[in-house]
Formats: C-alpha cells, structure tokens, sequence
C-alpha cells in the first residue's frame, strides 16, 4: 500500500499509541487523517480530521462508517493486523516490564503496511509468543 495521498482511520488518535499513528500518516503523505476518539474536542493536531468514535458504542461505529465510507471505497482498502506487548505510554507507566516506544511500533507498522503485509509482530515480546506457539512451552505462559 501507498501511504502517499491515501485515506486512514485511525482509533484513538487522541494520545498514546494512537496519536503517534495519526502525527506518522500526516508525514508520510495521507490526503485525509481521519482521528477517531471518545470526545473530537481532545484531538488538537493539525491536519487530522477529528471523528466520534467510541469504539465500545455500535452508534459511534456504525456513524463513523456511514461518513468514512466514500474516501475509503474509492480506494483498495488494506487491513494490517498488529500485535505489540507493552508501549510506554501514560497507560502503562505504573507496569515495570520492557516497553516500546510509539514511535517504534508505528515505523515497523507503517513499513509493513506499505509492503503490503498482512501481520506485524511489532516488539520481541510478540515475536517470541509467536514463535513458541508451535513449541511445547509456548511463551506467553512464561513465569518472569
């Protein structure tokens, strides 16, 4: 996929994760930024389109779909399945465990989105339960 001129949605776009998504679309090109989030007002970065969206409501879904609808049809919409353990954001400052930076995650995100993947093991965490699902002792039941 062509980031460049390219229509997105992104979930939560308001801070953490989502908001450094929002801030990488933005520099690589996209021609609409859609930012989805509880409450539009919380969204101040320019060039984004700020959309209710939460995602827990099936009217703010069903709502955000209606009006995203025709920026999205016009184009080959891509879906990108991604897996990250833990990201340092304000969500998980109080956990003591290896985390990844924002910035990090959506770099190796967006790559594999433009290389057209379907599936990105985001950090070592991920790769490592990967890997260990088809071994005896699969990872994610790892005491630490």
């Amino acid at each position: 996929m062509k980031i460049e001129n390219s229509t997105v949605l992104i979930t939560g776009a308001n801070r953490g994760i989502g908001l450094a998504f929002a801030k990488a679309f933005i520099a690589r090109g996209a021609r609409k930024v859609y930012a989805g989030a509880r409450d539009p007002s919380k969204i101040s970065l320019a060039g984004v389109r700020p959309v209710q969206l939460d995602v827990t409501s099936a009217a703010d879904v069903k709502a955000a779909l209606w009006s995203l609808s025709n920026g999205l049809r016009t184009q080959g919409t891509q879906v990108l399945t991604l897996h990250m353990g833990f990201v340092d954001t304000d969500l998980t400052k109080g956990i003591d465990m290896p985390k990844s930076s924002p910035e990090a995650i959506v770099d190796r995100a967006l790559f594999a989105l433009e290389a057209g993947e379907q599936e990105v093991l985001a950090d070592e965490m991920t790769q490592q339960v990967k890997h260990s699902l088809s071994t005896d002792q699969a990872a994610y039941r790892a005491v630490r």
